[in-house]
């Protein structure tokens, strides 16, 4: 079997040492996950220790493959860049619905079509490793069709996806992303366990 593109075993832990849960995960390049559990259990945490990002910290095993992409939930807040401009920053160029939307204000968008914006540009760049934090909420199923849909084809083209959901907005990140995937590595995090292997 060949090393997987993000390897995680041990205890996740809070900024001040309580534990959250054991995790186990074990996921291949070229491939969606999708990580869903209640709200304040953690998967935000997850992924920012992951990324290398504080607060909260991973204690055991962790290999994850570069360059690795993290998008917060939400908006990144960048105010005054136009389209075209954020889309330069990640070596790319508008395309898709976004293409005739390159001459506006990133902030002049509607809540969907920006986050569908910020979030295309990153993934066109191509790292190996996108950590996507909620990537649904707050989209339209327009929105979310196409953006589940430009996440399986990164995975088509050999990246690791993977995208958290809170319980309530997990069963339709689920079928987004197994609609347009194909295949899909779906986990929750409970009794104090996320296990997550492909």
């Amino acid at each position: 079997m060949s090393a997987p593109c993000l390897e995680a075993r041990g205890t996740l832990t809070t900024p001040h040492g309580v534990p959250l849960y054991r995790l186990t995960l074990r996921l291949p390049c070229g491939g969606v996950a999708l990580i869903h559990g209640p709200n304040g259990s953690g998967k935000t945490m997850l992924l920012r220790s992951i990324s290398g990002l504080a607060p909260g910290a991973l204690h055991g095993l962790l290999r994850v493959e570069r360059p690795l992409f993290y998008a917060p939930a939400g908006d990144f807040h960048l105010q005054g860049l136009r389209v075209w401009e954020w889309f330069w920053l990640h070596a790319t160029r508008p395309s898709g619905p976004l293409q005739a939307s390159g001459g506006e204000a990133l902030d002049s968008l509607s809540r969907g079509w920006r986050r569908l914006a910020q979030l295309w540009a990153a993934v066109e760049s191509g790292a190996r490793v996108m950590l996507v934090d909620e990537p649904f909420t707050g989209l339209d199923d327009e929105r979310a069709r196409a953006l589940a849909s430009l996440l399986a084809g990164a995975a088509a083209r050999g990246s690791l996806v993977v995208a958290t959901a809170p319980e309530g907005e997990a069963e339709r990140a689920r079928r987004l992303l197994e609609r347009a995937a194909g295949r899909l590595v779906a986990c929750g995090i409970e009794g104090g366990v996320l296990d997550c292997a492909a």
